[in-house]
């Protein structure tokens, strides 16, 4: 039996009896002789076609004269890595120890084989990673064995393998092979980040001191100095003493001013130049380092220097560094002030249980003295009227200070005055707001005050009653010696008579009303 073989172009086949290879059979048409139905054949394309493993070990171990002939194969070292191109583009990047067996097509597919030592992408194969290129980036097998970093203007790389900085990257693509190695590329905005993190400052200046010219601002101030940060003339920076770092250059002018530490006090200028920066949107770094003191009309300050008082300074700005000094300016208003000292609850000499609102008036006569013995004038002030106000409260009765409230005011200032005196505070008034009595003691007073207001009104109602009798018995003393003046008298209460009657009928004329009542009292006699 005649069996029939045909293989196209573009393929490969091998011939194999009772599963033994006995053929490579290329493009064309084949007849054997097949009497017992053994032969087989396998057909494999050319085209990128990779040969199964366990079939190119077999043909490896076995008929090694056909892979020489009819396969291309590659064997890669543990410190070997490959390019396979085909038709001349890149399609697979191979890691180290890599075994593979391909069939020849026609010399469409090369490999390139690199060391594991280089750990840099070589720049006609970046070409390949351009944009342009996005296309053939994307069908790249093994890519992810390849780190590309795209570092922007103004930006730097620094390259880190296995956690050692190897090198700083300038802008543009960048790529590094990742086969053995543990590869990481940090980007930094030097525009943003413009100082060096410490650790890699250190390794730097320890290792790369070239790369330090090259890449890096040195900014080093001694122990006793202090240092401003420039940057195109505009303060962007307060340096303590002792700082060491580096910042990236950025394209950026800086300049570094430096001045002793022993120098507590700013200059006006830099004063002036500190405020103006506090108004800008990007403040000045640092500020922890200065103190400045706006002092406001009116108003004193007080410079104490590792809480020590130091001197009274006047209204105005003012500026100290902080270095190496514990500074502060406490701001006094020299104007007068009100002190309330509510609610104090007192027992006067009698044990009535009152309370009482004082208000004082005071002002600093001398600030460095006041500061100088106390460390709260105010909150001194304020114990001590307390304390004089329970004196002169609880030695007097209710009634006495009931009777003449200003003398408490008196009293209480004259002893304030002099426990104050000595410590540069000046009471200039005070005075008793209020005193609120317990309710009982209300009702009680109050009973009092009608009781009292009572029996006054009885002694004048008795009095005026007195008054109204010895009248009307000195009227009707005179009127017996005088019959005019009763005659008017009778006129008089005739008048008030009429007045509440709107009708009267006299009959037989005037004369005999009036002669009638002259009668009447002549009868009455």
């Amino acid at each position: 039996m005649i069996k029939k073989i045909k293989i196209l172009q573009g393929q490969i086949g091998l011939l194999a009896k009772e599963s033994e290879f006995q053929k490579v059979l290329v493009a064309g048409e084949y007849r054997f002789y097949d009497w017992f139905n053994k032969l087989e054949v396998a057909v494999f394309y050319l085209d990128g076609y990779e040969i199964e493993t366990k079939l190119a070990e077999h043909l490896r171990q076995y008929y090694s004269s056909w892979v020489e002939r009819y396969c291309e194969d590659i064997q890669l070292a543990e410190d070997e890595m490959g390019l396979l191109y085909e038709h001349d583009l890149l399609v697979e990047i191979l890691p180290p120890a890599t075994r593979r067996l391909y069939w020849k097509n026609g010399g469409q597919r090369r490999i390139e084989v690199l060391n594991t030592a280089e750990q840099a992408v070589s720049p006609e194969l970046l070409a390949l990673f351009q944009p342009s290129k996005a296309r053939d980036q994307r069908n790249v097998k093994g890519q992810e064995n390849v780190l590309f970093v795209q570092i922007p203007a103004w930006h730097i790389g620094v390259l880190l393998i296995n956690g050692v900085v190897k090198q700083l990257l300038q802008p543009g693509l960048q790529g590094y092979w990742r086969f053995g190695h543990d590869v990481e590329i940090k980007v930094i905005d030097t525009r943003e980040h413009e100082q060096l993190e410490e650790d890699l400052a250190e390794y730097l200046r320890e290792h790369h001191r070239d790369w330090v010219e090259q890449y890096c601002d040195v900014i080093q101030i001694a122990d006793n100095e202090m240092g401003l940060l420039y940057e195109h003339d505009v303060l962007m920076e307060i340096l303590s003493p002792a700082t060491r770092c580096l910042y990236w250059k950025n394209g950026n002018p800086r300049r570094i001013a430096k001045f002793k530490t022993s120098e507590l006090e700013v200059s006006p200028e830099l004063v002036s130049l500190l405020t103006a920066s506090m108004s800008r949107k990007h403040s000045v770094k640092g500020w922890d380092s200065v103190l400045i003191a706006q002092i406001p009309a009116w108003h004193v300050g007080i410079l104490k220097v590792d809480g020590r008082v130091q001197e009274l300074l006047q209204p105005g700005i003012k500026g100290y560094w902080r270095v190496g000094y514990d500074v502060a300016v406490e701001i006094i208003d020299t104007r007068l002030q009100s002190l309330e000292v509510s609610g104090q609850e007192i027992l006067t000499r009698d044990k009535v249980n009152l309370r009482i609102n004082l208000s004082a008036n005071w002002r600093y006569h001398d600030v460095l003295m006041a500061y100088g013995q106390l460390s709260e004038p105010v909150a001194y002030l304020y114990r001590e009227l307390q304390f004089v106000l329970r004196e002169v409260v609880g030695t007097r009765s209710l009634d006495e200070l009931l009777e003449n409230k200003q003398v408490i005011d008196e009293l209480v200032s004259q002893q304030i005055q002099a426990v104050t005196q000595n410590f540069g505070l000046e009471v200039a008034s005070l005075g008793i707001k209020d005193i609120i009595l317990p309710g009982d003691m209300k009702a009680i007073l109050s009973q009092v005050v009608e009781a009292e207001k009572s029996a006054q009104a009885n002694v004048i109602r008795r009095r005026e009653e007195t008054a109204a009798t010895r009248s009307l018995l000195n009227t009707a003393k005179v009127m017996e010696n005088n019959p005019i003046a009763l005659r008017l008298k009778e006129l008089e209460t005739l008048e008030s008579i009429a007045e509440r009657i709107n009708q009267i009928s006299v009959y037989g004329g005037l004369d005999q009303v009036l002669n009638g009542l002259v009668h009447i009292k002549g009868e009455q006699k």
